[in-house]
């Protein structure tokens, strides 16, 4: 039996919430708003002044949480129905 604070099962637990989450989904909402801000919103502004903009980043994790959150919720009600 595995001991509850080894690193195997930290790890699991990690992989598990990024499964539940749907991790990739996420990380393409946040790769999709940076490539817009690059591109489109400001394009005259260096790359790295627009990657480092903290109004631009709070605004990105405005959007990632709460979709995180949704995909939890609904993995919850999901699960319910089996």
């Amino acid at each position: 039996m595995v001991s509850p604070k080894s690193p195997f099962r930290f790890l699991l637990f990690i992989f598990g919430i990024f499964a539940v989450v749907r991790g990739h989904n996420i990380a393409l909402l946040i790769l999709a708003q940076y490539l817009t801000a690059l591109n489109i919103l400001a394009p005259q502004l260096s790359p790295w002044e627009v990657l480092l903009d903290p109004h631009l980043f709070a605004l990105v994790l405005a959007t990632a949480l709460p979709s995180a959150g949704g995909f939890i919720i609904n993995n919850f009600y999901d699960a319910e129905k089996d």
